[in-house]
């Protein structure tokens, strides 16, 4: 079982007071009912026990859910008892939708929040801490929402976080809050949400590294880059099925899934503790979805660091990018060490090539995906068709249909509902139409394959050239730079725990 860990000292190299407090914002829930999956809820709960077990005493926790503490029906589940009856099926394929069709809801289960997820809400967090929080106190932010990408397209990485009541909060915004903080108080971030990457910027002001940095204590560990959606999100109340980077991360550190099985081989360095760092590598090597986890140093490092190039300009002491393997792996710190030789095995790989070869099978899965929906797209036109037909047989026999609320409608679906399947289910097409539709169902699952073996490739990559830019950082000589991204693996390296690193 994972020891739980200690925190690291602070960016600025000093030890924190024993008095210090680590101080916990729990931001969860959809911006609306049929947006907020019982997979929040339950990431909320877990996040509880994990503080129950490894926080410190006397820590400070706020959670803000949803819709708060109204009683409506706001979360939104998948009951395997609930079946959907035929005529209401064939209505929602042929005229009208699938979606949410065999959901239900009921109010949350966490008992008393502090409130529901609104900007006034944060706001007011940050406006209640700005003169109580003191030096070594650290805010450790959790994030378990949707997010969405930045509206502005000219700062892609200012990106969101969805709201209740369909607010958000973007980067820029959040940095306004920390800003109120005492330059003393570290603040880290754990989020979960599409397109969460964006937040790893706040290392940045206003998200643009040529504006300068941050001036604030600030890292995290995120789902995915700036640019993708992140998986998680589900209204399967099993949790055995979940599989989604803050249920890894938090299992990492508590020592245990939110099953109750044991986790182990976290403690990457030996050290007897689990850090932030060594849950988000063990996250990276245990899910299997689609997400491209990044962390705040990361991102420091495509900003402020490059690889060698071959064209005869200066910087030839500096590694290139396909640096051989061998070379890489002496120069990697634990944690990206474990990440190479983790994906190593499962990526099939060895050798000395070993990213050059990542990037052509990353090539050939992108080729792949690309042809098979293709396929898809024929195959929809096909199927369009089939179900055009059935619906304009329909259309003929009951006009009504062209409008789902009349009264005739709405009996197709409840006294008439054996008539309406009847009907359906003699038409010449619909065996055809079901043929192909699933058809169109095994190339979905089969590019949803292919793209989670493409993340896996990505992560490789993308580690390899953290310890190759992480080098090169060092061979710049940019003292201010350097000092920043050291200060940054530091707070990465800290973690939850009773008792703090002096």
């Amino acid at each position: 079982m994972c020891v739980f860990a200690v925190a690291l000292p602070l960016l600025s190299g000093l030890a924190p007071p024993a008095s210090a407090k680590d101080h916990f914002l729990v931001v969860a829930g959809g911006q609306e009912a049929a947006k907020n999956q019982v997979s929040l809820e339950k990431n909320v709960l877990f996040f509880r026990n994990v503080l129950a077990d490894a926080a410190a005493p006397g820590a400070d926790l706020t959670e803000y859910f949803s819709s708060g503490n109204a009683d409506i029906p706001s979360v939104q589940f998948e009951s395997g008892d609930a079946k959907v009856p035929p005529a209401n099926g064939y209505m929602a394929r042929l005229f009208g939708s699938t979606r949410y069709l065999n959901l239900q809801y009921r109010r949350h289960t966490l008992g008393e929040v502090d409130g529901i997820t609104s900007a006034a809400n944060l706001n007011g967090w940050f406006d209640d801490r700005k003169e109580s929080l003191e030096t070594g106190d650290r805010v450790i932010i959790y994030v378990t929402a949707h997010g969405g990408n930045g509206r502005d397209k000219s700062k892609p990485e200012n990106t969101r976080i969805f709201l209740w009541n369909r607010q958000s909060i973007d980067v820029r915004a959040f940095q306004t809050n920390i800003k109120k903080l005492s330059p003393d108080v570290e603040v880290i971030m754990v989020m979960a949400q599409c397109y969460s990457g964006g937040f790893a910027h706040s290392i940045f002001n206003e998200t643009d590294a040529d504006a300068g940095d941050f001036e604030r204590p600030v890292c995290g560990f995120f789902a995915t880059v700036s640019s993708r959606e992140s998986a998680g999100c589900t209204p399967d109340i099993n949790e055995e099925n979940y599989d989604e980077f803050s249920s890894h991360f938090w299992a990492a550190i508590r020592g245990e899934t939110r099953m109750g099985k044991p986790v182990a081989n976290c403690d990457l360095d030996g050290n007897g503790q689990i850090s932030f760092d060594e849950a988000y590598a063990y996250t990276i090597l245990t899910s299997q979805n689609i997400d491209i986890p990044m962390k705040t140093s990361g991102a420091f490092l495509r900003e402020r660091s490059r690889f060698r190039e071959d064209d005869g300009k200066a910087g030839a002491q500096l590694l290139k990018q396909q640096t051989g393997y061998a070379q890489t792996l002496e120069l990697a710190e634990p944690v990206e060490r474990a990440i190479l030789e983790g994906l190593s095995g499962p990526l099939g790989l060895s050798g000395d090539s070993r990213y050059a070869t990542v990037e052509r099978a990353a090539a050939a899965i992108e080729k792949k995906r690309a042809d098979l929906k293709k396929q898809d797209d024929d195959k929809k036109q096909t199927a369009d068709g089939h179900r055009n037909a059935i619906r304009d047989t329909l259309l003929g026999r009951w006009p009504d249909l062209a409008n789902l609320m009349t009264p005739q409608s709405v009996s197709l679906v409840s006294e008439s509902a054996d008539e309406f399947v009847k009907a359906v289910e003699g038409h010449p097409r619909l065996k055809a139409w079901n043929k192909i539709q699933k058809e169109r169902e095994a190339i979905d699952e089969e590019r949803f394959k292919l793209e989670k073996q493409w993340a896996r490739c990505i992560r490789f990559l993308r580690a390899h050239n953290n310890v190759v830019l992480a080098e090169n950082l060092r061979h710049l000589g940019d003292v201010d730079d350097l000092a920043r991204f050291e200060g940054i693996r530091k707070a990465e390296g800290g973690g939850i725990g009773e008792i703090r690193a002096q």
